[in-house]
């Protein structure tokens, strides 16, 4: 037999629920995740005026080579700058000025700005990337609504994304690739063709016997 409920124990009903429920109200306002921009990048250039850019002299390619032995190339970016109202290069002769100065084709690219006067000018410079600040990105518990939250009900602070982004920040070998991707230096056709030749003549050369990993050892 179901004994019916009486009005007295509505009330303790009610008790019960708001305190089954006060763990999921109110909600915490969360912000929407960060992304790759709340890592900061600081830049640090030199510029160099070219006497001769599709023919670098030598004193030209020393002053790069001497840049590039103080400041290595890990995280650099090149830009050149064209004097303004000179026709631009053509992309062959553009990239085999840039291998003549002893600079990776693929961190070169021409700026958008021209240069101040009548040589071309690179901009040489190295990012480095800093993770974002975690007290900046804590989603902080508040009630949605006026009425202040119990004791229980406090959910704890959380920074979305923060470590995900200070570990990209640390390990990310080129910092600058976080600013913008690197040129695509087009894929070499002859070998490609050579592999196919060995592949088809039944001549593949056999795997190198290396690993990156080493087996366990116990003490």
């Amino acid at each position: 037999m179901i004994r019916p409920t009486s009005f007295r124990t509505v009330p303790h009903l009610t008790v019960l629920a708001f305190l089954l429920l006060g763990g999921c109200f109110p909600r915490p306002d969360y912000t929407p995740l960060p992304d790759a921009s709340s890592i900061k990048l600081e830049a640090v250039s030199e510029k160099l005026a070219l006497s001769n850019f599709s023919q670098p002299s030598l004193e030209d390619r020393n002053r790069v080579k001497a840049h590039l032995t103080a400041t290595g190339t890990g995280d650099l970016r090149v830009r050149v700058q064209w004097p303004m109202g000179q026709p631009l290069p053509a992309q062959d002769s553009f990239r085999a000025s840039v291998q003549a100065l002893g600079i990776p084709v693929d961190l070169v690219a021409l700026d958008s700005r021209s240069a101040p006067g009548n040589q071309v000018v690179l901009v040489l410079y190295h990012l480095t990337a800093t993770g974002p600040d975690c007290d900046s990105m804590i989603t902080h518990n508040e009630a949605v609504t006026p009425t202040p939250m119990l004791d229980f009900d406090k959910r704890p602070s959380v920074a979305f994304g923060c470590a995900t982004y200070n570990n990209l920040a640390a390990s990310v070998a080129n910092p600058a690739d976080l600013a913008e991707g690197r040129a695509y230096a087009g894929s070499d056709g002859e070998s490609q063709s050579e592999a196919v030749d060995r592949y088809n003549a039944d001549k593949v050369k056999v795997l190198r016997q290396t690993t990156s990993t080493s087996k366990p050892t116990s003490n």
